[in-house]
């Protein structure tokens, strides 16, 4: 599971008629909720501070693989002061976002704890033979595929107009639906 903390920018120019233009700046603040096995909780960690989208300074805290949850909800409460690390200018513009941020924050945390339980599922059996798209009886192989709710890449957050949460599973790049070869 993986979240990411980036601005999103709103501007209404134009007619009332024309759409508003929305930018969302790359992730200043990335959460990675990962495992090596259901359970393991042993590749939890998160990069404070990202430099135009890319992750910095790996950080691991023992307290976020003992309660991943806790730790989120501790980090989604804090949201100015991440902004702050990341040398976002003029945090104070944000504090509202950063309140609707809190305000949900226990919606965020529980579609993590979610995504969470899916990923510690056990992992559909794939059988593969090496050779281009088929398995070993000679049919197509299929790919395993479920989607993470409310959307297949991410949790939008309702009523945040500045400010996007990300939500995705670590393991969504290898769990799409396809059939290889024919």
């Amino acid at each position: 599971m993986r979240l990411e903390i980036r601005l999103l920018e709103t501007d209404a120019g134009g007619s009332i008629y024309a759409s508003p233009a929305v930018t969302m700046s790359p992730g200043l603040c990335r959460i990675d909720l990962l495992e090596s096995a259901p359970g393991a909780a042993d590749r939890m960690h998160w990069h404070p501070v990202m430099a135009a989208g890319e992750p910095g300074v790996r950080t691991y805290d023992p307290s976020m693989s003992a309660d991943p949850a806790g730790w989120l909800s501790g980090r989604l409460h804090e949201v100015q002061v991440l902004l702050k690390q990341s040398g976002v200018p003029d945090v104070g513009r944000h504090r509202r976002a950063a309140l609707e941020i809190e305000e949900a924050c226990e919606q965020i945390v529980e579609a993590a704890r979610a995504g969470l339980d899916w990923a510690r599922e056990p992992w559909p059996t794939v059988d593969w033979d090496g050779r281009l798209g088929r398995s070993r009886d000679g049919r197509p192989a299929r790919w395993a595929q479920r989607s993470f709710e409310p959307t297949a890449d991410g949790l939008q957050v309702q009523n945040m107009p500045s400010w996007r949460v990300v939500a995705r599973s670590d393991r969504a790049r290898r769990s799409r639906l396809e059939t290889r070869g024919s």
